[in-house]
């Protein structure tokens, strides 16, 4: 039980949340996360040798990009900052110290996650409601400085965060519950959405896991991320099985619902879907990041398009799309962390819930902290060849 409480700390302290960010000490709360790996990978340094096949090929490209965007820090002063923040050793070290735990020891890590999160998550909910209706007010504005906007977060006693710089129809705000923002807060859900699915699978686990699913969907909603509702159509597609009776009556409802409420539905999401040419899509437009990428890939040297510009290189556009992450590690080490992923993932007999985690990266291209992790424990748990070995367990 140790061990599982050690990787839930971990889980917790590299998780985006509003308050690590609002008084910046993300990069400690990581620092910290990385020793309790280390910790982890120290006591059970003899498993070590014992890691084969898809997980070693995964390790050293891990490894390598480590290493390359690194070197591409060399072309700028690096301060301590850079040092005590090392994302992609968080990416090595999470990596590793999975490998080297029993498959029990993860699952009551994870078990713990979902339902911290759950937990939060309603309480947030709650007050969000609450604050809709006008029995509570913010207590006040909430400004990260690793924010793009500093117009602040309103909070709601530090129990749940919402845009206060954007209104919605019908007094909707975008619920953040107490994450970084409102499309992380959605990203978070899908990865979670997809650990129960590959997790839960136990008769006696079925019951807490629908009511977490429920309210997980509930808050993504309310969080009117687009990649939330882009990805939870495709997780609904194939989770559910849409051949029994009860599921095509469903169906049916709401499409009518639908048809019946389009235009509010409109007002409050589907615009964000509408596209211009020239803006790309109203509610998420990235459209100037491509155009930024390639006019740097043409102005600067090749060994910085090869091995990245750095992670310290200010990025001259919207800072989510995936582009970013090539322009820090360059062509070769965005390639090795990719490669990474995808061997992890391509003999998974989940697979299908790995390809909506991989795409949601793409789309948001935050693969820093807990998502990190929570990729290689899906990744890991779900791996056709993976052998649970009795050392350790708990």
């Amino acid at each position: 039980m140790f061990n599982s409480v050690l990787i839930f700390i971990s889980l917790l302290l590299s998780t985006k949340f509003m308050i690590f960010s609002a008084y910046e000490i993300l990069p400690y709360t990581l620092l910290l996360s990385n020793l309790i790996s280390f910790y982890i990978i120290i006591k059970n340094r003899e498993e070590i040798l014992r890691i084969n096949g898809e997980r070693k090929c995964a390790l050293i490209l891990f490894f390598l990009a480590l290493c390359v965007i690194n070197i591409s820090k060399l072309n700028y002063t690096v301060t301590i900052k850079d040092i005590i923040y090392p994302t992609d050793i968080h990416i090595l070290f999470s990596f590793l110290s999975i490998c080297l735990l029993p498959k029990k020891t993860i699952v009551t890590s994870v078990k713990l996650y979902l339902n911290f999160i759950a937990i939060i998550v309603v309480i947030g909910v709650v007050a969000y409601f609450l604050n809709m209706f006008h029995v509570i007010s913010p207590s006040g504005i909430i400004r990260a400085p690793d924010h793009a906007n500093q117009s602040g977060y309103s909070s709601l006693y530090s129990l749940a965060y919402y845009p206060s710089w954007i209104t919605l129809p019908f007094g909707f705000k975008r619920f953040t519950s107490i994450f970084w923002e409102p499309g992380t807060f959605g990203l978070y859900l899908i990865f979670l959405l997809c650990i129960e699915q590959v997790f839960i699978r136990e008769k006696n686990e079925l019951y807490q896991s629908k009511i977490r699913i429920v309210i997980f969907i509930v808050a993504g909603i309310l969080s009117f991320s687009v990649l939330f509702y882009v990805m939870l159509f495709v997780y609904l597609v194939i989770s559910v099985n849409w051949m029994k009776r009860s599921n095509i009556i469903l169906l049916i409802i709401s499409v009518i619902i639908f048809i019946v409420m389009y235009d509010k539905l409109y007002e409050l999401i589907l615009y964000r879907f509408a596209y211009d040419p020239n803006r790309g899509f109203v509610g998420n437009n990235r459209s100037g990041a491509l155009s930024f990428y390639l006019t740097s890939i043409h102005n600067g040297h090749w060994i910085n398009v090869l091995f990245g510009f750095s992670s310290n290189a200010i990025f001259g556009a919207d800072s989510t799309p995936i582009f970013i992450k090539i322009y820090q590690r360059g062509i070769i080490g965005f390639l090795f962390l990719f490669f990474g992923y995808l061997i992890l993932a391509i003999k998974s007999k989940y697979i299908k819930y790995l390809i909506i985690m991989l795409l949601s990266f793409v789309i948001l291209a935050q693969i820093e902290g807990a998502l990190s992790m929570l990729f290689f424990i899906l990744a890991l748990l779900g791996h056709k060849y993976n052998k649970i070995h009795n050392k350790g367990m708990g």
